[in-house]
């Protein structure tokens, strides 16, 4: 049982969804979640098959440091679920927050290290726990945690780095991340940028009171992706009381999705501000990570004096209220 809204089922069964605008109203719409009933997958399957492969960059904006907003998905690299909408509520929250993952064969060993060492980062300020899967002493622990999914890290050639938004019961498929090689692998923040989507958060200006801290050029950003820039609301998902990160791991760039190579999104306070980073995650997306997850006995208030190379980097966040 998800989520569900009959009404808009009804609305956007009479329109069509070759709009980018109707796959935004009905996502969000599916992420209200008023009452519970059965999921109808056909729509969104039709929506997902329409609209997976058109979020390409324009061709004067591909930086290597934001390799997974070259995806082609929806805000660059999100997947959305074919038969699960995605939000952030205790439902969506892995279980006795552990994630079971499997790294697919055609890694290198150097490539699986620097992914476990991006893991190991978010594990050190956190009481999340990502667990090998096939480690044979792991087996048992995650039986015994009545785990029936798990996320699976491949390296699809050409498709960016993406991953799917929080735990989704009984989906009957592992939760997919990619990370095309060696783009997504350079820099350990990116890494880092998939798997906290894979524990639930979303991108930092998705935030419902962006509107204080920044400025979206409209007229800078193609239609075709001004979805991309849309607010969440409230009731969907929360910044538990933590100031605007200018520098968040999960923050577009100032240039993302240009389409005349001119700013999309400037800081209000100081429109020179760099936007987002890959060194790693910074204290507040940690604060965020431990707040969701209610973090009893793991520090909510990481070490600020943390070195980058340890994957908690230090940026600019500010109180906007």
């Amino acid at each position: 049982m998800v989520p569900y809204i009959r009404a808009h089922d009804r609305y956007f069964r009479a329109h069509t969804v070759d709009s980018m605008y109707a796959l935004q109203l009905y996502v969000a719409a599916r992420l209200l979640g008023f009452c519970t009933a059965g999921i109808d997958g056909s729509l969104l399957n039709a929506l997902y098959e329409r609209f997976k492969g058109e979020s390409k960059l324009p061709s004067h904006f591909t930086p290597d440091m934001y390799p997974e907003l070259s995806s082609r998905l929806y805000q660059g690299d999100i997947m959305l679920p074919i038969s699960r909408n995605a939000i952030l509520s205790d439902y969506y929250k892995w279980p006795k927050a552990t994630v079971p993952y499997i790294i697919h064969y055609n890694f290198t060993m150097d490539e699986r290290s620097r992914i476990r060492m991006a893991m190991d980062a978010i594990e050190s300020k956190t009481c999340l726990r990502f667990v090998d899967k096939n480690d044979g002493s792991s087996a048992r622990a995650l039986q015994d945690l009545g785990h029936a999914e798990h996320l699976y890290i491949v390296r699809e050639h050409n498709k960016g780095c993406y991953a799917m938004i929080g735990y989704h019961r009984d989906m009957g498929s592992p939760h997919m991340m990619n990370l095309e090689a060696p783009s997504c692998i350079a820099y350990q923040g990116t890494v880092q940028h998939e798997l906290l989507h894979v524990v639930g958060l979303l991108h930092e200006q998705a935030r419902n009171d962006r509107d204080k801290a920044v400025t979206i050029y409209w007229e800078n950003i193609d239609k075709a992706y001004w979805p991309d820039f849309n607010k969440v609301p409230d009731n969907v998902t929360s910044s538990f009381g933590l100031p605007y990160d200018y520098t968040s791991v999960m923050h577009y760039p100032r240039f993302a999705f240009s389409k005349n190579g001119k700013e999309t999104i400037v800081a209000k306070y100081d429109s020179s501000m760099a936007l987002g980073q890959r060194n790693g995650a910074t204290v507040n997306d940690l604060r965020k990570v431990n707040a969701m997850y209610n973090c009893n006995g793991a520090s909510t208030t990481p070490n600020i004096n943390t070195n980058v190379n340890s994957g908690e980097y230090q940026g600019n966040s500010f109180n906007i209220f």
